[in-house]
């Protein structure tokens, strides 16, 4: 399918209308184009732990991507600012305003690197281990500091994902051998990365983005 766009100005007016009067709305602004979609990512949260935020959020995240993707979502789409705020306001703002309360405007349009729908879905592409178990299982024990360190950390060349892939995997790997390990070592390796990336290319490092991701463990100080 072909997603839908919302502008600023526009996604501004629906927030004052979703705001006002929550049941109305739902009723009778919601795109009813997307009545399926709709319907498929609500089954979706409902299955989600609503009551530890990170678990709602990549739960949620691994439903979102896996829906979008069944109905033709593509990384153009991902990248478009419009698309996640039409999704946001005119699809699914009930289960946004379930995460982040109902007047949270800066989680559904008014910053883009905090348009929460947009955030967990970059996590989950970013963290991606091949298939949904392995994802679960290195993504799993995380927390909300993760998402924001690695979804905040785009370059000027934008996301190099398999490089992230990479990243995330040795994190649980490294966690998995020493318990000490935590948020702030990842704090650290995404912060070395941002640095080290404007004058390395990590593809070209010696081994390539396997052999660069060990190389940022490495200089933290942290064996896998």
């Amino acid at each position: 399918m072909e997603f839908k766009r919302l502008s600023l100005n526009d996604a501004a007016r629906l927030m004052d209308a979703w705001i006002e009067a929550p049941e109305e709305y739902i009723e009778n602004m919601l795109d009813k184009d997307y009545d399926e979609i709709r319907q498929d990512l609500i089954s979706g949260f409902e299955t989600v732990d609503k009551e530890h935020k990170y678990a709602c959020d990549y739960q949620f995240g691994l439903s979102l991507t896996v829906n979008l993707t069944n109905y033709g979502f593509s990384m153009r789409d991902a990248s478009d600012d419009g698309v996640w705020r039409y999704l946001s306001l005119c699809v699914i703002p009930d289960i946004v305003g379930a995460r982040w309360g109902q007047d949270a405007e800066i989680r559904y349009y008014k910053k883009s690197s905090r348009i929460w729908l947009k955030t967990i879905w970059w996590y989950i592409n970013l963290s991606w281990q091949g298939d949904l178990s392995e994802t679960i299982k290195v993504i799993s024990s995380n927390s909300t500091d993760q998402i924001m360190q690695l979804v905040d950390r785009v370059g000027t060349k934008g996301y190099y994902e398999e490089l992230c892939r990479k990243i995330m995997y040795y994190y649980w790997l490294a966690k998995q051998k020493n318990s000490g390990v935590g948020e702030t070592d990842f704090r650290k390796i995404m912060t070395l990365h941002t640095a080290l990336c404007r004058s390395i290319e990590p593809g070209l490092y010696k081994g390539g983005y396997d052999g660069y991701a060990r190389m940022l463990y490495k200089k933290i100080g942290v064996e896998l």
